[in-house]
């Protein structure tokens, strides 16, 4: 894009010198409108990371999304105003934010077997995998050797899959990108709108399968 653009450039200059003058003014305006933008947005994220305001991550990635798209529109305006003299801008850019995006991205969403598991059979490192409730029970029974309930657990695996079969994982994250964290009505009204959209949702068969299976093997037990 690079040399049409230099051509195109240099064409209006020589050939249409007022038609190049107007092309600049609108791109400088152009070029503040979006420095506005950013400078708005590097603002509140600034708010949220001094004054260590609590809010959802989503909202943090959507702020630095938007922060992005102004400030690529800020190189495209520069482009325009004069294409020979920051030629080398945007690849910068792009390698800084393919980095921060691939921070944004790296969380992992498990969504393999197991979706079920015994109470008996937690592995140690299963922290991630059940909550801390089963898993401080299995620590009773393993270690303390005290008698606990057999029974077993639905895993955090489960409940990922159970979003990404339904497509539920937009909704989610718009609705949480929203929520005021210092606000008991937000959080109220946003932890409704979450639960109705899960109730509505339907169970995977392949997780209803497990836990059938897993009901049986523990009815075989007592």
């Amino acid at each position: 894009m690079f040399i049409p653009n230099l051509f195109k450039h240099w064409t209006y200059q020589l050939f249409s010198p007022t038609k190049a003058l107007k092309g600049k003014y609108k791109a400088f305006k152009s070029l503040l409108t979006h420095d506005q933008k950013v400078h708005v947005l590097m603002a509140e994220l600034e708010e949220i990371y001094y004054n260590q305001v609590r809010v959802d991550f989503k909202l943090i990635e959507d702020k630095y999304n938007d922060l992005s798209r102004y400030v690529f529109a800020m190189l495209k305006d520069f482009e325009k105003m004069c294409p020979t003299c920051y030629p080398d801008l945007k690849d910068y850019f792009k390698k800084f934010d393919s980095y921060v995006k691939f921070i944004f991205g790296s969380r992992e969403h498990n969504t393999s077997a197991p979706f079920t598991i015994a109470l008996s059979k937690l592995p140690l490192d299963s922290q991630t995998l059940v909550g801390s409730k089963a898993l401080n029970l299995s620590i009773i029974k393993r270690d303390l050797k005290l008698p606990v309930p057999k029974g077993f657990v639905i895993t955090t695996n489960a409940f990922r899959y159970f979003i990404e079969f339904n497509d539920l994982r937009k909704a989610i994250e718009e609705r949480l990108a929203k929520l005021d964290i210092n606000s008991t009505a937000s959080l109220n009204v946003i932890s409704n709108e979450l639960v109705d959209t899960m109730m509505k949702a339907e169970i995977p068969p392949i997780i209803i399968e497990d836990i059938l299976n897993s009901y049986d093997s523990l009815q075989n037990q007592a």
